[in-house]
């Protein structure tokens, strides 16, 4: 069985991290965009590698230790727009990402078990 592809996931995503009402400061912005080509098909419930190359577009760098490291995650959408899988594998990002920064991450992605035509999106994950 084949899982086709319907589209390739280029997605701008903006997190937006509110501050504490007691500081001066504005609230910072975590900010990201994912470039990804991923295969026109592939196996029902196959692994592959996807390059993503993420861009940090925010203001403020992307840990990658610590309690809460940001990591590359994904979801697949089926053609109705429904959730097939949510929070899929997290790929680590192989070090800091620094505001203006980018890094190419080998996502590593599992095919959604049944075959059809699905989105593949990807998201910065804590």
């Amino acid at each position: 069985m084949i899982v086709r592809r319907s589209l390739v996931a280029t997605i701008a995503l903006g997190l937006l991290i509110p501050g504490a009402s007691a500081l001066a400061a504005p609230a910072e912005v975590l900010r990201a965009t994912y470039t990804a080509a991923p295969p026109a098909q592939v196996q029902t419930g196959s692994g592959f590698v996807v390059p993503v190359t993420l861009a940090n577009t925010g203001t403020d760098p992307w840990s990658s230790t610590g309690p809460q490291p940001v990591n590359l995650g994904y979801h697949w959408i089926d053609i109705a727009g429904s959730t097939v899988v949510w929070d899929g594998a997290r790929t680590p990002l192989g070090g800091d990402v620094l505001a203006g920064a980018q890094r190419v991450v080998q996502a590593a992605v599992q095919a959604p078990p049944n075959p059809g035509s699905y989105f593949l999106l990807f998201a910065l994950v804590q």
